[in-house]
């Protein structure tokens, strides 16, 4: 009894000290993407460096499985990021890694940016997503639309 006790705190120990840890880790960046409605697929985020490069050649990419109740957490290492990046992101349903897109290439697959720039007609632009490393606290919150 003791000894399954003392894997059970340990366990314990080993699964949520981690999660506190990060929300307080100043070297860290919290990604909340907002709005996934279901846990299937997963969901495929693309750092951009700069205009010249956005939304064509990632910096870095991360994929993710959704998490549940339509909030997922990605956390990204303020070291590894550029100090100016925009953050495009989609909710890859189908699980085959590109996104689908309809009729003048609207995107059929839940999508976001970071700074949750409202819609226009054309492709986003970089600007009204660009981030400041330095300006972000610890986390950065993108609703899909």
């Amino acid at each position: 009894m003791i000894r399954r006790c003392g894997l059970i705190l340990a366990w314990a120990v080993t699964t949520w000290i981690p999660v506190f840890a990060v929300e307080s880790d100043e070297q860290s960046i919290v990604v909340v993407v907002e709005g996934a409605e279901i846990t299937e697929g997963a969901i495929l985020l693309s750092v951009y460096a700069s205009e010249d490069t956005f939304l064509r050649e990632p910096f870095l990419n991360r994929k993710v499985k959704p998490g549940p109740d339509g909030r997922t957490v990605i956390i990204l290492s303020r070291e590894e990021l550029p100090a100016e990046f925009a953050i495009s992101l989609y909710h890859d349903v189908d699980d085959n890694g590109r996104m689908k897109t309809g009729f003048m290439r609207i995107p059929k697959e839940p999508y976001g940016l970071s700074n949750n720039p409202g819609f226009r007609m054309g492709p986003p632009l970089y600007g009204p997503s660009a981030l400041k490393r330095d300006d972000i606290k610890s986390e950065i919150v993108i609703r899909l639309k």
